[in-house]
């Protein structure tokens, strides 16, 4: 394993706590310890070992100990970057008045804006493609980019053509599985959420959940997960999907 800098100087600029725990087995064990002595909501910024297993297993982990998480372990000058002044609009995107028909309709949502590295980065490559702006299309993006980095969001805000729709990535306010967040705590991310939709002029959110029993599948958002962000976000619909291709319907009494 080689050793990697990016996000160094932000982990060193804010004093945080550095340790890099596989989250399964023993270490996992470990990596539970840690989690369960820090506040809900508190950001668990970096990544996981082990590829996708890891992701699925470290997520749920943060998740049920009450912490998102911010992929962040090839963000690079995050301390120049959550620095430097940048006037993020609030404004919320108009919604287009029109009658639905019975017909097929598609909606075309780029991922991964959870990870702030990809909007540093890649994003950025895909978003100079000329054809952008042809169709309308979703962009996930991370609201945290509010305070860690401004200009990258600014960025994207002002360059965004009519048919280009910024909205968060999974779930909200950090990459998280809602239904594994312990039942007292769940209020406190999505009132995180609201809080940065707020800044941001986001509405929509393209959300995940944890896993089933078995392994195979996803469980959908239930009634308790909608109701508190009904409660606490501005938010006018979730886009509840995985890599899979399955979408799912809003439980009954989300909008």
């Amino acid at each position: 394993m080689e050793p990697f800098p990016y996000f160094r100087d932000y982990t060193v600029a804010t004093r945080a706590m550095v340790f890099w725990l596989p989250p399964s087995g023993e270490t996992g064990a470990l990596l539970d310890e840690i989690l369960s002595e820090v506040r809900p909501t508190t950001p668990y910024a970096g990544w996981f070992s082990n590829d996708v297993a890891g992701e699925w297993g470290g997520v749920d982990r943060a998740s049920q100990h009450a912490v998102e998480v911010v992929p962040a372990d090839y963000y690079m000058n995050a301390t120049v970057h959550a620095g430097v002044q940048a006037r993020i609009s609030d404004r919320v995107r108009p919604v287009p008045r029109t009658s639905l028909r019975n017909r097929v309709y598609l909606t075309l949502t780029v991922g991964e804006g959870d990870n702030i590295q990809y909007c540093q980065r890649r994003m950025r490559q895909i978003w100079d493609d000329p054809a952008r702006g042809r169709v309308p299309t979703n962009w996930t993006v991370s609201p945290l980019l509010a305070d860690v980095g401004p200009a990258l969001l600014a960025y994207y805000q002002r360059t965004a053509t009519g048919n280009d729709l910024l909205i968060a990535g999974p779930s909200g306010a950090g990459y998280t599985y809602p239904g594994s967040w312990p039942q007292g705590d769940l209020d406190a991310y999505t009132a995180l959420t609201g809080r940065f939709l707020r800044r941001t002029g986001m509405d929509l959110v393209y959300a995940y959940n944890h896993r089933n029993a078995a392994g195979d599948g996803w469980v959908a958002f239930d009634e308790r997960i909608a109701a508190s962000y009904r409660k606490n976000t501005p938010l006018r619909g979730v886009i509840q999907s995985w890599e899979t291709g399955d979408l799912r319907a809003a439980p009954p009494g989300c909008r």
